[in-house]
C-alpha cells in the first residue's frame, strides 16, 4: 500500500532588482516572474527579510506585498493605467523593476507587514505562507510575480532571502509524492 505525503521543494532565489535594497518609502518593485509551469507546485510558501533605516516612522508604517498573475507569462493580472503589461511603457517581461502603483490597484492583495514602531528597524519578515490562497485559493497561477511597496516613511537598507542574497526573496513549492 502506498502513503501520499507532502513534501516541499528547495527554496528557489527571485530577484526583485538592485531597486529592492535601498528602495524609497513610497516605491515600489516587482519580482522576476515565478514560473510554476513545470514544477506544478499545489502550493508554496514566500520569504524575504527586510531591515529599515533608522529614523521616525511615516504615518502608514507598513509594507504591502501585491500579486499579479498570469496564465500565458505575457498578459499579467492589470487593466488600463494599472495594467503591469506596461511598466515603464514597455511589457512586463518577468524581470525585476522599479515599479509605480496606480490607485485603485487591480493586483492581488495586499498581504500586509506592519512596522509599527520608530526604534525598530527590523529585520521584518514577509512570509506568504499560502501563495496559492493569496492568489484566491484554487490553484497557483502558471507564472505570477509580487510587488513590494514601501510605505514606512523609511528607506529599506536591506531586503534578502534566508541566505542573506542581496535584493532577492525565494519560494518553496509543495506537492504530494507516493510512498
Amino acid at each position: 500500500m502506498t502513503t501520499v505525503k507532502a513534501s516541499y521543494s528547495g527554496p528557489t532565489s527571485v530577484s526583485f532588482g538592485t531597486g529592492a535594497t535601498a528602495l524609497a518609502s513610497g516605491s515600489a518593485v516587482i519580482s522576476d516572474a515565478f514560473d510554476n509551469s513545470t514544477n506544478l507546485f499545489l502550493d508554496a510558501s514566500f520569504y524575504a527579510a527586510i531591515t529599515l533605516a533608522s529614523g521616525t516612522m511615516g504615518s502608514d508604517k507598513l509594507i504591502n506585498v501585491w500579486g499579479a498573475a498570469s496564465e500565458d507569462g505575457t498578459h499579467y493580472t492589470g487593466s488600463g493605467t494599472n495594467n503591469i503589461d506596461s511598466i515603464a511603457a514597455a511589457p512586463y517581461a518577468g524581470t525585476a523593476a522599479v515599479f509605480t502603483l496606480t490607485s485603485p490597484t487591480s493586483l492581488f492583495g495586499p498581504f500586509v507587514i506592519n512596522t509599527p514602531t520608530n526604534t525598530t528597524t527590523g529585520p521584518y519578515y514577509i512570509v506568504i505562507p499560502s501563495v496559492r490562497d493569496f492568489f484566491g485559493g484554487v490553484i497557483i497561477p502558471k507564472k505570477f510575480a509580487l510587488v513590494v511597496e514601501n510605505r514606512t516613511g523609511q528607506a529599506f537598507t536591506s531586503f534578502v532571502d534566508s541566505a542573506g542574497a542581496a535584493h532577492k526573496g525565494e519560494w518553496t513549492g509543495f506537492y504530494l509524492t507516493n510512498q
